[in-house]
């Protein structure tokens, strides 16, 4: 028994010459991957500012943390964020909204995720602020006063939004509804319970192992780097499923087929819509929903990167969009389609409309928008007004109403 020890000590003895490689190895492989993600994106992969905005909330799954004074900082940009004691997004002045409409007064109650809630850029910047200071500068509604509610809640799929409306934000008496839905319009009329907050930020209520070992694996540039390479491989080699997920958009988006009205995806979603219209117009409030893309449709430059995550087919999804938007508005749901504007003012603009590395929109983004919306607005207070004569011009840019 003593004679089989020395063979064991040599065993152990030589393996950790090897162990001790493998590890400085690996360690040098992962210090110059951080290094070289440092370079190009202007942030180490392990260093995410993961701010704690939510609070729960028994209606809708998760919603603003109310109160909110927060100074949001990236390598992309630096924000304040402020919420009054509803959740609502608002100036550093934390104003508070009366539950019954002022006389004299239009409002617009703003629905979606982070792009309506106006991620990275301040509230005086965001879409809400700028189309309620179009708006007003335009003496819309017969010069009524405008006011804007910004309740965008970051992450919030559009059912859950809707489910809030029916309890509590239908009570804040809004002359119209504006519903944003990004990337696709293809949206799940259920809504998201998976969720829960914990110490103000959200979570799953149940992940899996592969989420938890995900969430620490992810922040590795050897695990993000290999992810690439594998996935460039298997492209190469096998080709790509047509129905594969697309990852890094913030919410559940497929690359898209053509547009058919019997497709189960299309469906569910009209079955939202239709409900989300009802909801609405049963409080005698109308409803505008706005669609845009993703960065990868505005700038081509972003292309490549969003490749990895799953992107194929770019223009079969611009199409399947137009289309989506335009039989939308055939039965009666207005949808109002920013995505041909975009790519059109964006070639003639070679600012950044999105930022490099989120997926959000700039000041620029948020400010085009806004004025396509009150653009979209006046045409339609017009045409009500029989005064088509100054519309001809804002007719011609809008996309939503194409022939399918």
């Amino acid at each position: 028994m003593n004679s089989k020890r020395p063979r064991l000590s040599f065993t152990a003895k030589s393996a950790w010459p090897w162990v001790l490689y493998t590890f400085c190895l690996l360690l040098f492989v992962e210090v110059s991957l951080q290094s070289f993600y440092r370079l190009t994106t202007g942030a180490y992969l392990y260093v995410r500012d993961k701010p704690a905005l939510w609070d729960s909330d028994p209606v809708s799954g998760w919603t603003n943390r109310p109160g909110l004074s927060y100074r949001h900082v990236t390598p992309e940009f630096t924000a304040e964020i402020y919420t009054n004691s509803e959740g609502f997004r608002v100036s550093s002045a934390h104003e508070e909204y009366q539950k019954k409409r002022p006389d004299n007064t239009y409002r617009i109650l703003l629905l979606g995720p982070s792009f309506a809630f106006g991620w990275g850029v301040n509230f005086e910047t965001t879409f809400a602020a700028q189309l309620q200071q179009i708006l007003t500068a335009r003496h819309f509604a017969n010069g009524s006063r405008i006011e804007v509610l910004n309740h965008g809640v970051p992450g919030h799929p559009a059912a859950n939004d809707l489910e809030w409306f029916n309890h509590v934000g239908k009570f804040h008496s809004p002359n119209l509804v504006i519903q944003f839905v990004y990337g696709s319009l293809e949206v799940s009329a259920k809504p998201d319970r998976s969720v829960i907050v914990r110490n103000g930020y959200a979570v799953l209520a149940n992940p899996s192992i592969k989420d938890v070992a995900w969430a620490y694996a992810k922040n590795s540039a050897t695990v993000f780097y290999s992810g690439i390479i594998i996935s460039w491989i298997h492209k190469l080699f096998f080709g790509l499923d047509f129905h594969e997920q697309i990852e890094g958009a913030g919410r559940d988006m497929r690359n898209s087929e053509a547009f058919r009205r019997e497709d189960a995806r299309v469906t569910e979603s009209l079955l939202f819509y239709m409900s989300l219209k009802e909801a609405v117009e049963g409080t005698g409030a109308s409803l505008l929903i706005v669609h845009f893309p993703l960065a990868y449709v505005v700038h081509p430059e972003d292309r490549a990167r969003w490749m990895f995550q799953g992107v194929e087919n770019i223009e079969e999804q611009v199409q399947f969009n137009r289309t989506f938007a335009a039989y939308l508005n055939q039965i009666g749901i207005r949808c109002l389609n920013l995505t041909d504007q975009f790519i059109q003012r964006a070639t003639m603009d070679k600012r950044r409309f999105y930022f490099w590395l989120d997926v959000h929109w700039t000041e620029l983004g948020n400010a085009v928008a806004a004025r396509l919306v009150g653009d979209y607005l006046q045409c339609d207070e017009r045409k009500k007004n029989d005064k088509l004569s100054n519309c001809l011009s804002l007719e011609a840019g809008r996309t939503d109403t194409q022939a399918m």
